[in-house]
């Protein structure tokens, strides 16, 4: 049951003995899928959606990957009903694969979720709505931030010093962790190791913070208690009161967590130089960690200096004389000196974008020259960092390392100055989202990309669209697309774009309106009406003939009749060419039409008066 990048759904799971999945127990009460797909889903997460064994004494969060390539965040909530009994509620928000993080999963506290509290009193067949993704990943990054804050209090110390030793230790194992290990809040733990360890080890990072029996699934969970004595561990490591091993890892481990402790994800910045970390061996990894951790022992993390709000004038005061077309952008750019590097200048539309080299691009294309001779080497070489990084997702690679590369960026972006998030926009915005292959000569043709656009807007467009550089690239890459509409699966995402820019829920820099144009919801949204005026006064191009409407023939609704296309028929001699043409032979059709339905009486008539005749026929016989 795949579900499209572009949206969030939702399921609520409870025990209610008329519940779609005839298990008489626990299974889906309400969705906003249809009741086949819920019921298909709940099959195939039926042991994460399921309470963590007989526990349902407490709260919990769960982050897994499905076999159907999809990513699913759980929360378990008890609730009592009606007669005062503890009933566990399961809501499960299902998105395609990369889309979700596990520091967005970690950040979503209950105020966060859908529904928030409400979710105890959903009824059993309620329809629910899905999910707005750009607002989920807010609300998750705004939270992960807050949690942030007690993870690197000196209580949890111990606790992360302890478990990144083992991780570091025997990375590829999957781990079982004590209760008592992580104390009351084992999101907070579990939001630390993701933030340390995830740049330097491999693999996903799924977790749950409350089970009672061990399963294959899950990287990390938290238990309780440990299951009976001779239950099966499927090879997981169970941590709780043994110390942890001593060597490179454990001091490796307590410099990391002292310069996490004090700095945030800040001073974790020095580690994203090093790029072989997911090829490393366990010792080289933790031996390389102390070593760098030792070169930057008691420096203080380099901090931009940030910016006063951008100077954003209202639309109208971009309104120009024939504002639709680029040459007027070009002519308003020419008299004020402005050019973005790595964009296409748009007076050269129907040229080839050039070819921009991040190492020698300039690294501030929103800060002016005085700005930028603020700007310490080593946030020109993140700069440099982001874009790379960037430009190495976008290129063709195997299926694996694109998913590899997604999720590096995405614990990139969370850290990305203003600097490294607009150049990073620009970069990609260079490389075509990643378009597969220029446009073909067939009208059909629909862009391909290597990863989901909507995923890649999000990602890397939506938050820089408020600086005038990224914005006058988005609006140049649309221009190239839309003719005359934009196609899937572009039209999708400049429709969301519009409709949060209406809800002023995205800022957009009004030089992106210039470029476009008046014009540009009604193309870029495929409005029946506008766009089919836009289409009409839209000159036909060389290469194709004027679009000719005929009249429907009549004779492909007749036996052995076919329906001539409007490119068969040729203009009759001496026609003007620019005349639409016109359809020959209704006359003829009238005509056949007209012989077909006197046969049809005429039978019909006949019929009845022979029926007649050979009654009459048979009683006046002797």
């Amino acid at each position: 049951m795949p579900v499209s990048n572009a949206e969030v759904h939702q399921v609520i799971c409870a025990y209610d003995p008329d519940n779609p999945a005839r298990n008489t127990g626990f299974g889906p009460v309400a969705s906003s899928y249809r009741m086949s797909e819920e019921v298909s889903l709940f099959k195939l997460a039926e042991p994460i959606l399921r309470p963590p064994g007989d526990s349902a004494t407490a709260d919990s969060l769960a982050y897994e990957g499905l076999p159907s390539d999809q990513d699913l965040i759980v929360r378990r909530v008890v609730a009592l009903d009606t007669l005062f009994r503890g009933n566990l509620r399961s809501q499960a928000l299902i998105s395609a694969r990369g889309q979700f993080t596990p520091q967005v999963a970690l950040g979503l506290d209950h105020a966060d979720w859908p529904l928030g509290d409400e979710v105890t009193q959903v009824r059993l067949g309620q329809r629910l709505g899905r999910i707005d993704p750009g607002e989920l990943d807010r609300r998750g990054r705004q939270g992960a931030a807050r949690l942030r804050e007690e993870s690197r209090a000196p209580a949890l110390a111990e606790a992360l010093r302890h478990l990144t030793t083992w991780v570091l230790t025997d990375p590829e194992r999957r781990f079982s962790i004590a209760a008592s290990e992580v104390g009351d809040n084992p999101r907070a733990v579990l939001l630390g190791l993701v933030d340390m360890l995830s740049p330097l080890v491999p693999g996903r990072w799924t977790f749950s913070t409350l089970e009672s029996v061990e399963s294959k699934s899950y990287r990390l969970i938290v238990m309780p208690e440990w299951p009976r004595p001779g239950s099966h561990n499927y090879g997981r490591r169970r941590l709780g009161g043994q110390p942890a091993p001593d060597g490179p890892a454990h001091e490796a481990a307590s410099m990391l967590v002292a310069r996490y402790q004090d700095y945030g994800l800040d001073g974790l910045e020095a580690l994203r130089r090093e790029q072989r970390w997911y090829s490393m061996a366990p010792t080289e990894r933790a031996e390389t960690l102390y070593s760098i951790l030792t070169v930057h022992a008691g420096m203080t993390p380099y901090k931009e200096l940030t910016a006063g709000p951008p100077v954003t004038p209202s639309p109208a005061e971009y309104v120009i004389e024939g504002a639709e077309e680029l040459e007027g952008l070009a002519e308003h750019q020419e008299a004020h000196d402005v050019r973005t590097p790595g964009v296409r200048a748009p007076e050269a539309e129907e040229t080839s974008s050039p070819t921009v080299d991040p190492a020698t691009e300039p690294l501030s294309p929103g800060l002016g020259a005085e700005d930028s001779a603020l700007r310490s080497p080593e946030a020109e070489s993140r700069d440099r960092e982001a874009a790379a990084l960037v430009e190495r997702l976008l290129q063709p690679r195997t299926a694996q390392e694109a998913q590899d590369l997604l999720f590096e960026l995405h614990n990139s972006a969370d850290r990305w100055s203003e600097s490294e998030r607009e150049l990073a926009c620009l970069t990609a915005l260079r490389l075509r989202l990643g378009l597969v292959d220029d446009r073909p000569h067939a009208e059909s043709w629909q862009p391909t990309f290597t990863h989901d656009a909507q995923h890649l807007f999000d990602l890397l467009v939506r938050d820089a669209l408020l600086w005038k550089g990224p914005a006058l690239a988005w609006a140049v890459f649309l221009r190239e697309h839309s003719d005359p509409a934009l196609p899937d699966p572009l039209r999708p995402v400049v429709q969301r774009m519009f409709e949060l820019y209406e809800h002023k829920c995205l800022s957009i820099h009004p030089v992106f309106f210039v470029v476009m144009g008046r014009w540009a919801i009604p193309r870029a949204l495929q409005l029946d009406a506008l766009s089919e005026s836009l289409e009409r006064k839209a000159p036909p191009k060389p290469d194709r003939p004027p679009r000719a409407r005929g009249r429907v023939r009549l004779t492909g609704w007749l036996p052995g009749g076919r329906r001539v296309g409007t490119a068969e028929r040729t203009p009759r001699a001496g026609a003007d060419a620019g005349h639409r043409a016109r359809p020959e032979g209704t006359a003829d059709d009238i005509r056949r039409l007209f012989m077909a339905v006197s046969v049809a009486v005429a039978i019909i008539v006949a019929v009845p008066l022979v029926v007649l005749v050979l009654m009459l026929a048979a009683v006046n016989r002797p």
